[in-house]
């Protein structure tokens, strides 16, 4: 199977999403990133950005190649979940967005949210644009540690890519399920490419 690993702004893509645009003039631009990217022959396009996501939702039916919106893969968990839930963001910035394709998705399959929750972790997301990645990780776990100790019925998931590694060191601390935007990936993967795989792997990768 062929492979390209592509991300949004560095060197393999064409200038696209640099400048501001009108919301169809966005599409426009992300269509044409999509359409560029399956051009280089991948197996399929993994979009981990909820903007990009929200710009391609349209382009899906018409893409050759299956293109995968993680952000999907995440709200498809959520919505199986019958009782209280926590979501959590640490950039405030990708709250609304994320949380208006999660409501479509639902109404779409006539779910209700609820009984969903949003919390925002205050004063952390700085630290990943700062680059100290390893406190980040370690303030992150905190706070979720003590969400679940406050709030002990509630199924907790955390939204954000960026918060992953902080979900799996207090799972294996506490021998938790922490919801997440990997949640539904590897299955995914594995049906996809008809054999175990590992971290996405031999995927095509677009992260905006």
């Amino acid at each position: 199977m062929s492979a390209v690993e592509a991300q949004a702004g560095g060197a393999m893509l064409p200038p696209a999403l640099d400048a501001p645009f009108t919301m169809e003039q966005a599409r426009v631009k992300a269509a044409e990133q999509l359409r560029w990217i399956v051009q280089t022959g991948v197996d399929a396009v993994l979009v981990t950005c909820t903007a990009y996501a929200a710009l391609l939702a349209d382009e899906q039916a018409r893409c050759p190649v299956p293109v995968v919106l993680l952000d999907e893969l995440l709200f498809n968990s959520l919505v199986r979940i019958s009782g209280p839930q926590l979501l959590l963001f640490t950039n405030p910035g990708t709250v609304e967005g994320t949380l208006r394709r999660l409501r479509d998705y639902a109404a779409a399959r006539h779910v209700s949210l609820d009984q969903l929750e949003v919390r925002v972790i205050d004063g952390v997301f700085e630290l990943i644009l700062q680059g100290r990645k390893a406190q980040y990780v370690a303030e992150v776990a905190a706070a979720v540690r003590r969400l679940l100790e406050a709030e002990p019925g509630k199924a907790v998931s955390v939204a954000q890519l960026s918060m992953v590694d902080s979900a799996r060191l207090v799972e294996d601390e506490l021998g938790v399920r922490i919801g997440g935007p990997l949640a539904g990936l590897r299955e995914w993967l594995e049906e996809f490419v008809g054999e175990d795989v590992h971290d996405g792997e031999r995927i095509a990768e677009w992260k905006g």
